[in-house]
């Protein structure tokens, strides 16, 4: 499935919430209400901060996700990448995963371990993990790994 990536604008605020809600609240386990509070307060601040390096992705016109990739020193993070359920195992997240790794190598990420299509998907790409915390796990890969 075709995909294409477009300049996140003011008007897509609300829908990135959304999808920043999703990728966090829907595997994170066990928050307390402080910690979902400061969750909140820096989805809000994030997204308006970062809106200049967010892509919607659109299929078919439609806009179904979006990717978050920012630099960091000598590497890029993937620090979101987010499609909506009724399209996700259709390859569109793998297609954008090889065309970023491509553009940008090397590549990390981090990704809730409960996340497992996400974590699955990326280890079949060659993201190899390279850290573990209690829930999340740190991966990477440099565009001659990808598979």
């Amino acid at each position: 499935m075709e995909y294409h990536l477009k300049e996140a604008s003011e008007n897509h605020i609300d829908k990135l919430i959304e999808y920043k809600h999703h990728s966090i609240f829907d595997y994170a386990t066990n928050l307390s209400m402080d910690e979902v509070a400061r969750i909140e307060e820096y989805i809000k601040n994030t997204i308006c901060l970062e809106i200049k390096n967010y892509s919607i992705i659109e299929v078919d016109k439609n806009e179904i996700g979006c990717v978050l990739v920012t630099k960091k020193e000598n590497k890029t993070l993937l620090d979101e990448l987010y499609i909506e359920e009724e399209y996700r195992g259709k390859g569109i997240g793998t297609c954008i995963l090889k065309d970023i790794t491509n553009k940008y190598s090397p590549i990390y990420l981090w990704v809730y371990k409960q996340n497992k299509g996400a974590t699955t998907l990326y280890q079949k790409l060659g993201f190899k993990v390279v850290e573990e915390v209690e829930e999340r796990y740190f991966m990477e890969c440099k565009s001659e790994e990808m598979i």
